[in-house]
């Protein structure tokens, strides 16, 4: 046992030490990567202009990534009930607008709004980090680090063509942002451009909001041919163990138990 010690301890201390990547290191290596996929010097040193080129100048630039939260409980639904005036108010103002929208991506409007909604409680609630700050954290700190570096090339690119000011890139502690609440790589995917201005901006445009997340629904397979939901009746002694979202049957197979549309509804073909 003393020799096998031995032999562990002569290994380790002949074993390289492996050197952690400093936070200057890894902003020099990551701005050489930037710059070799298009990004231009100039919007790169401006946004992480008040990241200072040490792990303190990181944690200062984002202390407020702990301790803040864009998200609150809410036991009681007071805020989700609040809501639904809210997104019915919503829903008269932008009548004509979300029409047009539901027709052009084949969803429902209703859910357009809904969405909004949920997202940033209709634009009012959009995060107030820096999207650079808080994924260059990430990408830095995270067990997560490639897929946040990818997210913060993306997010430098959506800088560089102007599609938002460095003012209004804000949003939650992972970098979801907008009034839709993109990730940079979702934006680069769904974001739509529909009042036709040359930005896809899902911060400041109602159309543009609008119609990327519609864009989202139709491209994540929406099918404006289903209902969302449909009312049933249940016959007596129904096994409650059958209720509830975890439970999934096809149709044919909740009617052989006995299951019915409510007066009123119909199954979809």
């Amino acid at each position: 046992m003393i020799r096998c010690l031995g032999l562990l301890l002569l290994l380790c201390l002949a074993s390289p030490a492996v050197a952690l990547e400093s936070w200057s290191e890894w902003i020099a290596d990551f701005r050489h990567e930037a710059l070799s996929k298009g990004i231009d010097a100039q919007v790169f040193d401006a946004a992480f202009e008040d990241l200072q080129s040490s792990d303190t100048g990181l944690h200062e630039a984002t202390a407020s990534l702990h301790g803040k939260a864009e998200v609150h409980q809410d036991p009681d639904g007071i805020a989700a009930h609040a809501m639904i005036p809210d997104g019915r108010a919503h829903a008269r103002i932008h009548r004509d607008l979300l029409d047009r929208i539901a027709r052009d991506f084949s969803v429902d409007a209703c859910f357009i709004v809904a969405t909004w909604g949920v997202e940033s409680r209709y634009g009012a609630y959009t995060g107030n980090l820096p999207v650079v700050h808080a994924q260059a954290k990430l990408a830095f700190h995270s067990r997560r680090k490639t897929f946040y570096r990818g997210e913060l090339l993306d997010a430098l690119k959506i800088l560089q063509d102007r599609h938002v000011s460095m003012a209004d890139f804000v949003g939650n502690s992972v970098g979801a942002t907008g009034q839709t609440q993109f990730m940079p790589s979702s934006w680069v995917a769904y974001a739509v451009d529909y009042d036709k201005d040359g930005r896809r901006d899902i911060w400041r445009s109602t159309p543009d909001v609008l119609a990327s997340i519609a864009n989202y629904q139709h491209k994540m397979g929406w099918r404006p041919s289903e209902p969302w939901a449909i009312e049933v009746s249940l016959p007596e002694a129904f096994d409650a163990r059958l209720e509830g979202l975890k439970v999934s049957k096809t149709i044919a197979a909740w009617q052989a138990l006995g299951v019915a549309p409510a007066p009123g509804q119909v199954f979809p073909d």
